[in-house]
Parts: structure tokens; C-alpha cells; sequence
């Protein structure tokens, strides 16, 4: 899942600078576009920009009919979305009654709903039967500078994404991942816990406990020094599963 990101924070930043020098209207905020490639079937994604503080599914992927000019767009997909049991599913096609979007594939108006809400830092699965494709996600990139954007992780399984369009291992400093120690003084941090990649066709294992041989990550909880593995590493736009046994803690991220 390579994306190819527009974005670059220091330059928009000086942009940002500039603007206020030359002009009284001016902002703060970085602002950009996130080109994510979207594979055919299943994929597990992340929306990297807040386009409108509500950022409806309606709004910020591309929902183009079949067929049309330009993007093939994204008519007859599943969008799911994790409540922390299960999934909530939500189906798209242009020629569905109200919004577009229903339960499922049959199009009644009967099971007409709302588009979810995909909003930086919750992850989400597609899925689909088109070929692979490319849906461009704008707006502010979340937290601003200056402020700060906390996500909180609940005990059990959750379907997370960075709120900053970050990429990389989940360690670098970039992802502010609060990943110390179990009773260290402060974050509570994830000392004992699951991530797992989707690949494609499964699931690559990622498990910590900070006194792991090498790394700390192992493929599993047994920790051996045979089982030494990188950290997971993730790219802008992508979502990832956590699971834990902790109790609910903030992952808190800002510029």
C-alpha cells in the first residue's frame, strides 16, 4: 500500500509565514492533499486530512459513477467502520435512493442511511471488485500547529490510524506512539500489546513488552530471541488493529 503524499509541512508552513506577511488574511493552518492508492478487494485505510470536521464518506472519497471521466470512482463499494465488537457496513452506489448509501447491495430505500463519518485517526476497511485506484483526500492536516490531537485507545481491539499524515515505523518519533514502559512515570504506555497489518491476503503479528530481547517486538507474546522483529510500519492513509488488555489510555499527537 504505497502512497504517494503532496504534502510537505514545512513548506507549506513558510507558505502559511509568507501569506501573513503579504496580506491581513492569513492561516495557520497546513493545508494539502493526500494521494492513497487503493487496492482492488480489500483494503485497510485511513483518512490523513480533516477536510471539514465531519468528513463524510460522501465528502472526502471519490464517489464518481462507473464509467465516468476521470476517476473510475467508487460506485458499488463496502465501507466498514469498527464499534469495537464488530463492524458497521455501509454500502455506495450512485443510483440508490437518498444518499446513495444502504446496508447492503440491495438498494432499497427502506435501508437508505447516513454516510459514516471518517475522521483522522479511525481506521477503516474498503472493499471492492474494481481495479486498483487512487482517491485523493484534502483538507487541514489534524492537529494544527500548536495544538494537540488525542486519540483514546480503549482496552480490548480498535481500529487505529495516525491523526498526522505520518509514515513509517510506528516507533519513529513522528508517531508519537506512547510505547514505554508499564508504570513508567507519565503515559501509561503499551507494554503487552497486539498490532496487526493487514497485508492483503492476512495478517502480519506485531507484539511488544519493552523487556523483549532486541527490538522489544516479537511475532508473538512468547518473546523469544528467535522471534525478533522490526516494528510495524505504516503509510499515510493507512489503518491498523490494536489489541491490549490494558486499560483505556490516550495516544496524543501534535506538531
Amino acid at each position: 500500500m504505497r502512497t504517494k503524499a503532496v504534502l510537505c509541512a514545512a513548506a507549506l508552513a513558510a507558505g502559511a509565514f509568507s501569506s501573513m506577511a503579504q496580506s491581513n488574511v492569513y492561516s495557520l493552518n497546513i493545508v494539502g492533499y493526500v494521494n492513497v492508492p487503493m487496492v482492488a478487494g480489500a483494503g485497510f485505510y485511513a483518512n490523513p486530512l480533516d477536510l471539514d470536521g465531519t468528513n463524510s464518506a460522501s465528502n472526502i472519497l471519490n464517489l464518481t459513477p462507473l464509467g465516468a471521466t476521470g476517476s473510475p470512482g467508487l460506485d458499488g463499494i463496502y465501507v466498514y467502520t469498527f464499534n469495537g465488537a464488530g463492524f458497521n457496513s455501509y454500502y455506495y452506489e450512485s443510483d440508490f435512493p437518498g444518499t446513495g448509501w444502504n446496508k447492503d447491495a440491495g438498494g432499497s430505500a427502506a435501508n437508505a442511511i447516513n454516510p459514516p463519518n471518517l475522521n483522522p485517526g479511525s481506521g477503516f476497511i474498503i472493499t471492492t471488485t474494481l481495479g486498483a485506484f487512487t482517491n485523493t483526500f484534502v483538507g487541514n492536516v489534524k492537529p494544527g500547529p500548536g495544538t494537540t490531537n488525542t486519540i483514546s485507545i480503549p482496552a480490548g481491539s480498535s481500529l487505529l490510524a495516525s491523526s498526522l499524515p505520518v509514515s513509517g515505523y510506528v516507533t519513529n518519533s513522528s508517531f508519537q506512539m506512547p510505547i514505554v514502559p508499564l508504570g513508567a512515570t507519565g503515559s501509561p504506555g503499551l507494554d503487552g500489546f497486539y498490532i496487526y497489518v493487514f497485508t492483503g491476503a492476512g495478517y502480519s503479528t506485531y507484539y511488544y513488552e519493552s523487556d523483549f530481547p532486541g527490538t522489544g517486538w516479537n511475532k508473538d507474546a512468547g518473546g523469544t530471541a528467535g522471534n525478533v522483529i522490526a516494528p510495524p510500519q505504516i503509510n499515510i492513509g493507512q489503518s491498523f488493529f490494536m489489541t491490549t488488555t490494558l486499560g483505556g489510555f490516550p495516544w496524543a499527537q501534535h506538531l
